[in-house]
């Protein structure tokens, strides 16, 4: 078993036996003590979606910024959207012009309740990119074919996919980002400007402080708190 799944059956274990007001029985010396060496030997086994920071993006601009490609202007509005307001995929494919609001010469993207206020640069590459990409089409962001030409449809998860990917090339340096990379690095980014773990999880939008605790590295928090999330949501 990996060591991750051997945590969540202890963590879950140990729930259940207090929510019955049992003894807990994984909170003993002898348990810990394998456990430690369980993590040990099975370091790396689980492996979570790199780090995209906010060097990596001043790096994508300096690249990409003065370029005229629309594949370029697309894709440096995307990375900045994408960290700036710790997107999900499904928020990157389905954002509307409507849901862009400019004040005082800055972007601010909504989602819902939300409001996320784009950088200078951030907000000179979104609108580099409506300007390059004005049509009838209600998505912010959309495929482009192989002469360049922009599509009126919205992107689906293996272009998000390719361009998320596509930002490890241009950076260098065998870097390997997903689809959550930039919701990682966005959460790290908020830690250490002092951020607390609640206001990140409400900043990136989780139903359960749960990731934003595991994108922070506090696995035993992240496992605690989703087996608690899991019992009052009745999750699948």
């Amino acid at each position: 078993r990996k060591y991750s799944t051997i945590r969540r059956y202890l963590v879950t274990i140990g729930v259940v036996h207090r929510l019955l007001s049992l003894p807990d029985p994984t909170n003993n010396a002898l348990l810990r003590n394998s456990v430690t060496k369980l993590r040990l030997a099975k370091k790396g086994d689980a492996k979570q979606a790199a780090e995209f920071t906010a060097s990596h993006l001043n790096i994508l601009n300096e690249k990409l910024s003065s370029s005229s490609s629309a594949k370029d202007v697309r894709d440096l509005a995307i990375y900045y959207v994408m960290f700036e307001c710790a997107l999900k995929r499904r928020e990157l494919k389905s954002l509307s012009r409507t849901q862009l609001e400019l004040v005082d010469n800055k972007y601010l993207v909504v989602l819902n309740e939300h409001k996320y206020a784009l950088s200078l640069e951030g907000t000179v590459a979104v609108a580099k990119w409506i300007n390059m990409s004005q049509n009838d089409s209600q998505y912010v962001f959309r495929g482009i074919d192989r002469h360049g030409n922009i599509g009126k449809n919205q992107l689906d998860d293996s272009s998000i996919y390719r361009i998320v990917r596509h930002a490890g090339d241009l950076i260098g340096g065998d870097l390997s980002f997903s689809g959550q990379s930039t919701r990682v690095g966005a959460a790290r980014e908020l830690a250490k400007q002092g951020v607390r773990v609640k206001d990140i999880q409400s900043f990136g939008r989780w139903q359960s402080i749960a990731m934003p605790y595991q994108y922070l590295g506090n696995v035993e928090s992240s496992e605690s708190e989703m087996v608690k999330f899991k019992s009052i949501k009745n999750w699948d």
